[in-house]
């Protein structure tokens, strides 16, 4: 009967070709994932900054049309005004 014995620390001392790939495939994954992160904060920026725009002249819009309404409405004393 033979015995036998592990060093253990030899093997772990000196990684083999699928622990290296395995690291470099981890790697990879982990750039894509931060390079896409990236990407899909900067299309949530854009997309906001845009919406913010819309909004703003909206409202800008809005408030003319709010004046030109009150503006007509002095011109015109006659007319009941609305209670709120």
């Amino acid at each position: 009967m033979t015995t036998e014995t592990h060093d253990e620390t030899s093997q772990e001392s000196t990684p083999g070709p699928l622990t290296e790939a395995t690291a470099r495939a981890a790697s990879t994954l982990f750039g894509i994932g931060r390079m896409w992160a990236a990407h899909g904060l900067g299309v949530g920026r854009s997309a906001l900054s845009a919406s913010a725009k819309t909004l703003r002249a909206t409202s800008e819009l809005l408030g003319d049309l709010a004046e030109a309404f009150e503006d007509e409405e002095a011109s015109q004393p006659g007319e009941p005004k609305p209670t709120a």
